[in-house]
């Protein structure tokens, strides 16, 4: 059988070497093939330890500047592209040992991780060795809870000492090696993106779509690439439309005045980042460097922002029919409801506007009083004009939530509603 040990070349103890040295000793002496994928240090400790055992090594190497190849493999690869190695990697090994080496080998792990397929019953066993590995398998486990890690049947196993892992690997081996064959290289950052796409129940035929709409403006303007404005564009209109016409069809003796209501708060920017927030959409966010770090991945407004873009680009990927379907799984619950719970998604503007007009003084109108910032991070300041007046100012990080800062507050200001209540008893007078 042959068994790839994934360890990093430096940072490593004395005991460390050790270790190595005893793990490659024992996998020889079980008559396993031992293959390791860097250079010096604890890899060549591994080949070492299985050469004196009188076992076959071997080496899958990146060519490195001042880096030789190692002594001790009687078969020696070297790439000069990371991820051509990887795929050697992945497709030499029957099972994989991680041990030691930091951030170098939980790479390796991730690309592992991510290039086992999901239909798999078995997808080669991983064992992760050492104590010093605990983090690498206590992230495994969270992850297949979270369900980062796209696929649930991966067999696993941390173990302590080199004889607890040679222990392991015999009831690894042994639960079903029709299929072992069940790993093709795929770049961790793709495997995120499966873990996404089977979230939203729709698989992108051209992923450059999912990619574009989750793509912040300030990473656009970073990177010269498309961002997801354009998107968001589409998709507000898509999603407009269609919660609409579902609203409708779901509730036809409804009045047209609680359908608008419940359709401005379905729309929502509260309820898209809500439900972005559900669907741990954060994590697959590109934004620039400033929205990282002033955290642009919790902020609502991009997280609506990019709910409205995967909207269109569902649209534009698999039609009308598609978004249709993906707006029925994301809100079902919403749009069935008898009776929606507007607390938290309050439409403040739906609010002024029944409050004035009940009045008989006409529509508000919102005007657009300053706008700064740079193009990528955008701020508005919004005030409502009732009759010839204008009440209340607010900024917002879009139009749309500058106009509903404003509406809520006017909508709380004592002082405005007895200067609005003079203008209405004004305009009574005039009429009579």
């Amino acid at each position: 059988m042959n068994i790839v040990v994934f360890c990093g070349s430096f940072e490593h103890r004395k005991k460390d070497l050790q270790v190595a040295h005893q793990l490659g000793h024992s996998l020889a002496q079980m008559g396993h093939l031992v293959i390791t994928g860097g250079g010096p240090g604890l890899m060549d400790a591994v080949l070492k330890g299985a050469r004196d055992a009188g076992g076959e090594t071997e080496a899958v190497q990146l060519v490195v500047p001042n880096r030789t190849q190692s002594p001790y493999a009687q078969k020696t690869s070297r790439f000069d592209d990371l991820h051509q190695r990887q795929q050697v990697l992945m497709s030499r090994g029957d099972l994989f040992i991680a041990f030691s080496g930091g951030v170098g080998t939980a790479f390796e792990i991730f690309d592992l991780l991510a290039s086992a397929r999901k239909d798999a019953r078995l997808s080669r066993p991983i064992l992760i060795l050492g104590a010093q590995m605990r983090p690498l398998s206590n992230w495994i486990e969270r992850s297949q809870k979270l369900g980062i890690i796209p696929y649930e049947h991966l067999q696993w196993q941390h173990v302590n000492t080199v004889a607890e892992c040679v222990s392991a690997i015999g009831s690894l081996m042994s639960i079903d090696e029709c299929h072992l064959n069940s790993v093709e290289y795929v770049p961790f950052v793709e495997a995120t993106m499966t873990s996404l796409e089977s979230k939203l129940g729709y698989q992108f035929k051209n992923p450059t779509l999912i990619q574009q709409a989750l793509t912040h403006s300030s990473f656009g303007f970073e990177k010269n690439v498309r961002h997801n404005e354009r998107l968001e564009f589409l998709g507000d209109s898509i999603l407009g439309y269609l919660v609409a016409q579902k609203l409708f069809d779901a509730h036809p003796n409804t009045r047209e005045g609680d359908l608008s209501k419940q359709k401005s708060a379905i729309v929502s920017a509260q309820m898209l980042a809500q439900k972005a927030q559900e669907l741990n959409l954060g994590r697959h966010l590109r934004l620039g460097t400033g929205e990282r770090r002033s955290r642009g991945a919790k902020k609502d407004s991009i997280l609506a922002d990019a709910m409205e873009g995967i909207i269109a680009a569902v649209a534009m990927d698999g039609g009308i029919e598609a978004a249709s379907t993906f707006i029925d799984r994301l809100f079902e619950e919403e749009i069935n409801a008898t009776e929606l719970n507007l607390k938290e998604q309050q439409d403040f503007k739906t609010e002024l506007q029944e409050r004035v007009q009940g009045m008989g003084m006409g529509l508000p109108d919102y005007v657009l009083m300053e706008e700064s910032g740079p193009a990528h991070n955008r701020r508005y300041l919004m005030s409502v004009q009732i009759v010839d007046t204008h009440y209340g100012q607010a900024w917002g990080s879009s139009k749309k939530n500058a106009q509903q800062a404003a509406a809520k507050q006017v909508l709380e200001d004592s002082d405005a509603w007895q200067q609005i209540n003079k203008v209405q008893n004004t305009l009574t007078s005039e009429k009579k």
